[in-house]
């Protein structure tokens, strides 16, 4: 838990904004507090603002998607996020088409200014997202998970 803030206190109600890492189970917390201050507690309710790095500001609510679904699927699919959204912390490489090639046969390769470890976006030369690759110890980048198929 990176931070608790304090919102509100109405009689027996806390409204609580908590910043936690993943894997922090805020109902555990509740029942915790509780125990604490000699009262029990329970969660009443409960709002997730961020997940990795999407925010609020990103979501949409039932009332906006209904809207949305009724201009048509053109106007729910500009809403639509890359499926390497969620990656954005990770670095990128772009490969060649021959390089990209050995890749999604599922070989190691050598990429020029590639990190010197750790896991990769990787897209073609044409910015289409491929996969995720993981630097091998001798530098190579390996594939880890592909989202594209090569054409046959």
């Amino acid at each position: 838990i990176y931070h608790i803030k304090l919102l509100a206190h109405k009689r027996d109600t806390l409204d609580l904004d908590i910043y936690c890492s993943k894997g922090t189970y805020i109902r555990t917390l509740a029942e915790d507090i509780g125990r604490v201050l000699g009262c029990g507690a329970h969660v009443s309710a409960l709002r997730r603002v961020g997940a990795g790095p999407f925010s609020e500001e990103q979501m949409f609510g039932i009332a906006q998607l209904e809207h949305l679904a009724s201009q048509g699927f053109a106007a729910m699919d500009e809403k639509l996020l890359g499926i390497d959204s969620a990656l954005v912390n990770l670095p990128a490489v772009e490969l060649v088409t021959a390089v990209a090639e050995y890749l999604c046969d599922g070989q190691a390769v050598v990429v020029a200014h590639a990190p010197t470890s750790g896991m990769l976006r990787i897209y073609s030369e044409q910015g289409r997202f491929i996969g995720v690759g993981e630097v091998l110890d001798d530098g190579r980048v390996a594939p880890r998970r592909l989202v594209i198929h090569k054409n046959r």
